[in-house]
């Protein structure tokens, strides 16, 4: 590999072509970012701070530049591996919400679907009809069960990311109220 030596004060040997595809020392990108694992630019910041301690054979002045620059770059390099981590977890925790929210959105659906259903009961007309309803009605009946299930299930998520997500909370709160409210119609006509 070829180096470009700049020779002023506190400056670095520089490569002298920097590839499209990879960092400055051939280590290629990498396509997504993995959590809590060695990236490219670790590589290429260690490679950096070897290079750096090879250079402490030079006249002190230039080694104290050296070390000032080694400890900006790694400063700089903790900084925004811890940026782009607390961003990993803001865009996991906004998942979560939009998953859940989805859930909200399905749950308030089938308990609307199970609704329509209830209203479209008649009440019969004779002792057939009478026996057939209560077999649909029955039949509901099962069907409404894993909602309930499910309504609960997603309340305690709820409360559980509103705690992780103040932020969100409000928005939350008003749609696990919005399925809760629906659920207890429900209950109410069956």
């Amino acid at each position: 590999m070829q180096f470009l030596v700049l020779r002023g004060p506190g400056m670095l040997p520089v490569p002298a072509e920097v590839g499209r595809r990879g960092c400055a020392w051939g280590v290629p990108m990498p396509s997504p970012i993995s959590p809590l694992q060695d990236t490219v630019g670790d590589a290429c910041i260690r490679s950096i701070s070897d290079l750096s301690l090879q250079l402490k054979n030079r006249d002190p002045e230039e080694v104290k530049i050296i070390c000032q620059r080694r400890s900006q770059l790694n400063n700089r390099w903790a900084s925004f591996h811890g940026n782009l981590l607390r961003y990993q977890q803001q865009l996991e925790g906004a998942l979560e919400i939009h998953v859940l929210s989805r859930e909200l959105d399905n749950v308030t659906k089938r308990i609307q679907e199970k609704e329509a259903l209830i209203q479209a009961l008649d009440c019969g007309k004779d002792l057939e009809s009478v026996q057939r309803l209560l077999r649909k009605h029955e039949e509901l009946e099962r069907e409404v069960h894993p909602i309930q299930a499910q309504v609960e299930s997603l309340e305690r998520e709820v409360g559980r990311l509103c705690q992780r997500s103040p932020e969100a909370a409000h928005g939350l709160r008003h749609r696990q109220q919005e399925v809760a409210e629906s659920w207890w119609q429900l209950r109410s006509r069956a």
